[in-house]
């Protein structure tokens, strides 16, 4: 039956651990974003085991600890061990000797043992044994190892009497080395780059008029890369900055608005750089200065079939109403359907006729966008989240049918 004892003795074995820095801590992450993810050790025979029974000698011993949640205060270790004797133990049934599989930290050539798993060998087992453990915070969960301040540095292997004392002075065999340490970093790019729902390649802006688009960046790695930042910088370009909401885990995409305005009369060129988890990535896009639309003509707006319909006056959207389908529900579970209307509060219409706008009450949301030039609007969407799991959205367009 194996247990889990955790302890702070000191192992001291006159062996070389590996190459590694006496009493130098290991770090969880670095500020070049590299991040502890994995942690090896394969351990072979002894030079001089106390005994000649092979049922108590370590032919070999395998550690491998995967390393969770490393950007974060309290990362997690996984921990599976593995054991094998030179021979089977010559008692069938009763316990032969005790193993005991330590994780600690290097000092000088010795290993310091901070926490260890244990087990018992017997005849009938044969000569592989393998324990597993875990760094969790729940006092229930069998095989709990005590999380350390900082990773370990060394494990070790011992056999040793049943009935002795835990890592007493007469083992029959012991091995002790240096784990090997696997870091990675996240691998953030930036993609797409939209305005009003569509990638462009370059951006046309009206001069003087900031105007909010969609930036896409990714994360390639394994690792997270926390809470992303988005900058962008450019001679005659003014572009604002954003952080996203969570942080952007392995493998993941998110969309980020950043607000740029042009200022220069020719087109220029602008830099925006995503960084997070230490490190940052970059891409240049073009942007140009373009005319403003004409001025939005004053009268009531209508789409085609009639779902959306609203008033522009003195320069603003009013009145603002659009009939949709609601869907209510979390899968697994049945959706609901219901047809709904919605209205958003006026807004004023920026000289280059693009309404980037949201509104929030107390446990709904609620957003609109689209293009107005003359009496045409153009990449309309309105969109709404409430309680209950429900949401709505409409895509429109919509054209001046009355004063």
């Amino acid at each position: 039956m194996k247990r889990l004892l955790a302890y702070g003795a000191a192992l001291a074995l006159a062996l070389t651990v590996g190459p590694l820095v006496p009493g130098a801590p290991v770090p969880v992450a670095s500020a070049s974003g590299k991040v502890l993810v994995k942690q090896t050790a394969s351990l072979g025979a002894s030079a001089n085991p106390s005994t000649d029974d092979p049922g108590r000698q370590i032919a070999s011993a395998r550690f491998d600890i995967e390393v969770l949640g490393a950007t974060t205060a309290r990362p997690h270790y996984s921990v599976d061990a593995r054991l094998t004797l030179r021979g089977d133990p010559q008692t069938q049934y009763d316990d032969d000797a005790r193993l005991v599989f330590g994780f600690g930290h290097r000092d000088g050539t010795r290993c310091e043992v901070k926490a260890a798993l244990t087990d018992e060998t017997y005849g009938a087992a044969g000569a592989t044994y393998s324990v597993v453990g875990y760094t969790d915070d729940n006092p229930d969960m069998s095989h709990q190892l005590p999380r350390p301040a900082r990773p370990w540095s060394c494990v070790v292997a011992v056999v040793e009497p049943i009935d002795g004392p835990l890592l007493g002075p007469s083992p029959y065999d012991a091995v002790v080395g240096a784990l090997a340490n696997t870091y990675q970093a996240p691998k953030l790019s930036v993609g797409k780059v939209a305005l009003l729902g569509k990638n462009v390649k370059q951006l046309r802006l009206v001069r003087g008029v900031p105007t909010e688009v969609h930036v896409t960046v990714r994360n390639r790695g394994e690792v997270s890369a926390g809470r992303v930042r988005v900058t962008g910088k450019g001679k005659g370009v003014k572009v604002g900055a954003t952080r996203s909401d969570a942080a952007l885990g392995p493998g993941r995409t998110t969309a980020l608005r950043i607000p740029i305005r042009i200022n220069a009369a020719r087109a220029r060129k602008v830099r925006l750089t995503v960084q997070g988890g230490g490190v940052k990535a970059s891409r240049v896009i073009v942007v140009r200065p373009t005319k403003a639309p004409p001025r939005p003509l004053a009268g009531t707006y209508r789409s085609p079939d009639g779902r959306v319909h609203f008033r522009v006056r003195n320069g603003r959207i009013v009145n603002w109403r659009g009939t949709m389908t609601t869907r209510c529900g979390i899968a697994p579970s049945p959706y609901t359907y219901t047809q709904n209307t919605y209205d958003f509060p006026a807004r004023k219409i920026p000289r280059n006729g693009i309404v980037q706008a949201s509104a929030r009450g107390s446990n709904f949301g609620t957003s609109l966008r689209l293009r107005i030039a003359g009496g045409k609007v153009t990449r309309g969407l309105f969109t709404y989240a409430g309680p209950a799991a429900c949401s709505a959205s409409v895509a429109f367009t919509a054209r001046r049918v009355g004063r």
